[in-house]
């Protein structure tokens, strides 16, 4: 999973506009990603996201204390992308050009 995660998280990374929840560093982080986009609503990007036939979700996923300390409004929440689904390098490439467009 720390292979596929390291290009997301890199992704990530590379772009001012996303907050990722959670630690950076796919040696250390479970195979989910949470992020917040800064610039843009999170109904807007997963609504882009979905129009690519991306799977992702939006909301609190019961880590409401947390997402209240850092001031993350829990309507809409945070996107989280699951490697359950992304499974692939080249799915993993299609998820982060999906996220350069639906943040764009």
């Amino acid at each position: 999973e720390a292979s596929l995660l390291t290009p997301l998280l890199d992704f990530l990374k590379s772009r001012d506009d996303v907050l990722i929840i959670g630690p950076d560093d796919p040696g250390i982080r479970a195979s989910t990603v949470a992020i917040l986009p800064l610039n843009k609503p999170v109904p807007a990007v997963v609504a882009e996201l979905e129009r690519q036939k991306l799977m992702v979700a939006s909301g609190d996923f019961d880590v409401v204390r947390l997402l209240n300390e850092m001031n993350v409004d829990l309507d809409p929440g945070v996107i989280r992308m699951s490697l359950l689904h992304y499974t692939t390098r080249d799915e993993i490439d299609r998820l982060i050009s999906g996220l350069a467009i639906a943040l764009a």
